[in-house]
């Protein structure tokens, strides 16, 4: 039988269905092969360098082979006050295998206020301040305070947005040194 041209031919609904169900179940896959696949590169370090308020000079690259601390913070940041002092305890106890720098902010806190801040907090961990928020940029670090954990071969472990305490920073710590 010869059926005319001009006659639509009806897919039942049940078809539709399911061929609109596998498009979309390819589709959703695709994309999360896509997202795994993306976030599964390691994200290496970007260089930091600059005199620091106490220590000299601090430049990333003296400290290849090595783990680092980043910590992003300002003087009138009262979550990066509350973790200031367990930031210190960290560096007391890692400080000879994993490499501590602060960052300061500056925006609304002076150079003057942070080196006020960090004797008075009795800081002995290396601190730069940030001119022009350059290393900031380039860790695209939006709130503070935020610590990024470097492994040895600075490929960055982790990014920890807020305060950080010293049972997670132990934790964070032993992580990059593999203990």
């Amino acid at each position: 039988m010869i059926l005319p041209m001009n006659r639509i031919i009806d897919i039942p609904i049940n078809q539709k269905i399911h061929k609109i169900s596998w498009i979309f179940l390819i589709s959703w896959l695709g994309m999360l092969i896509t997202i795994n696949c993306a976030n599964s590169e390691e994200q290496i370090a970007k260089p930091i360098s600059g005199e620091t308020f106490f220590h000299g000079n601090f430049d990333l690259d003296m400290h290849v082979g090595k783990p680092v601390l980043i910590n992003f913070w300002f003087p009138s940041c009262p979550p990066c006050r509350a973790e200031m002092p367990d930031l210190q305890i960290a560096f007391e106890k890692y400080g000879e295998d994993v490499a501590f720098i602060g960052i300061q902010q500056m925006g609304s806190d002076s150079e003057k206020m942070g080196i006020e801040f960090i004797r008075e907090l009795g800081l002995t961990y290396p601190v730069m301040a940030d001119f022009g928020s350059k290393v900031q940029a380039n860790y695209e670090i939006l709130s503070f305070p935020t610590t990024v954990f470097l492994r040895k071969d600075h490929s960055i472990s982790r990014v920890w947005t807020g305060i950080i305490d010293e049972q997670q920073l132990n934790q964070e710590l032993d992580a990059i040194l593999g203990i």
